[in-house]
């Protein structure tokens, strides 16, 4: 009842930089990052826009999340989060 649309707290375990499969749907933005675990990346690159970020996340209650997202992430391995939805924020 009162949990809906509260944010969850967690550390970020793993990034990893994957192609986007070929028949997923755009979700957004158009600026993607070059590579890198935790890396902002810079834009342009080369086929960049088949880029996605997995991001595996280790909840404060014990579970663990993937999220995939395109734009790139602006946290780094170990760092405390908060998540709301598949919006992973800095804490």
């Amino acid at each position: 009842m009162g949990q809906q649309g509260m944010a969850q707290s967690g550390v970020v375990a793993r990034i990893e930089t994957m192609l986007k499969p070929s028949n997923a749907p755009s979700t957004g933005s158009s600026s993607y990052g070059s590579s890198g675990s935790g890396s902002m990346g810079s834009s342009g690159s080369m086929g960049s826009s088949n880029t996605v970020y997995r991001v595996t996340l280790l909840m404060n209650d014990g579970s663990a999340r993937e999220i995939i997202q395109e734009e790139p992430p602006r946290f780094r391995i170990g760092d405390q989060v908060s998540v709301m939805g598949s919006t992973i924020r800095s804490r």
